[in-house]
């Protein structure tokens, strides 16, 4: 929607700041000035990070010494990794109800970027320890927070045993509910012999992170945090782009914009010259 007077934009927008400020829509669920969380991959279904599975009647890909296994995933923008983690059990066998499995080590992901669609059996960008349950009746879901910045490309979390563990991957259970997992590329790396795969799998993961915010293809480097209300800075320049007629309204809408951020401390001086400079160059409308 276009607006014929920019002084009406500013006005708009100014209103919703303030009253964005005041907490006027604050949701308990929001924590003001939080990074807001881009979910980069999530083929968990029904199940949450909570649920726990029976290894009896479950299945999956395993995880071995000589099979690492784990998504594909693509990144559009530079973006922060703040979780990797997957629903899966390091204990690849069970005689008679009997665990015959050291289990002992939680397992690990690797990080690897993807050449020619299959994991880089050369290069490992990051690797982390899960959460470990020590449970090898139950499948958990065992995650690593992170902090590991990635280029835009494509790349596979690599789930991988340690000390001689073995385990699997879920793809299905049946206890406590009938579940199945959603559909991956999966990568699949044998790390003795540097052979590595790629095809289509049943694998229940789930790798979150954060963005920062772009105006027109241009990374403005600054978080594009959360505000009261659930509103991001992004939404906030959208409204611009939005009200803006010709480029002169966007930018001067950009600089309203920014001032208030950076008077009510959501934003530094340097992020809010970043911003007004991307804003600037930026080709909108």
């Amino acid at each position: 929607m276009n607006v014929t007077s920019p002084d009406r934009a500013f006005k708009r927008l100014r209103l919703f700041i303030a009253a964005l400020i005041a907490g006027l829509f604050v949701s308990a669920s929001v924590i003001p000035g939080s990074t807001a969380s881009t979910t980069v991959l999530d083929t968990l279904g029904a199940a949450t990070p909570d649920t726990q599975f029976s290894v009896f009647g479950a299945a999956g890909t395993s995880l071995l010494p000589s099979q690492f296994v784990g998504p594909q995933f693509t990144l559009t923008q530079p973006t922060t990794l703040t979780e990797i983690g997957g629903f899966m059990n390091n204990c690849i066998s069970i005689v008679e109800g009997v665990p015959l499995c050291p289990g002992t080590l939680p397992l690990t992901v690797q990080i690897r970027p993807s050449v020619n669609g299959v994991p880089d059996p050369f290069t490992v960008l990051g690797s982390f320890s899960l959460t470990h349950d020590n449970d090898p009746l139950t499948v958990s879901y065992e995650s690593v927070a992170l902090n590991l910045t990635l280029q835009p490309g494509t790349y596979f979390a690599l789930f991988a045993p340690d000390n001689g563990d073995q385990g699997f991957l879920l793809a299905s259970a049946t206890v406590p509910f009938s579940y199945q997992a959603g559909s991956i590329t999966m990568g699949f790396l044998n790390p003795f012999t540097g052979k590595s795969s790629a095809s289509q799998q049943f694998g229940a993961v789930r790798i979150l992170g954060e963005t920062s915010l772009l105006i027109d293809g241009c990374d403005t480097g600054v978080s594009d945090i959360l505000l009261p209300g659930a509103a991001t800075i992004s939404d906030l320049v959208r409204d611009c782009a939005e009200s803006a007629s010709n480029h002169g309204q966007f930018v001067s809408c950009i600089s309203h914009l920014t001032n208030d951020l950076k008077r009510n401390g959501f934003i530094t001086v340097q992020e809010k010259s970043a911003i007004q400079k991307c804003a600037a160059q930026a080709d909108i409308p």
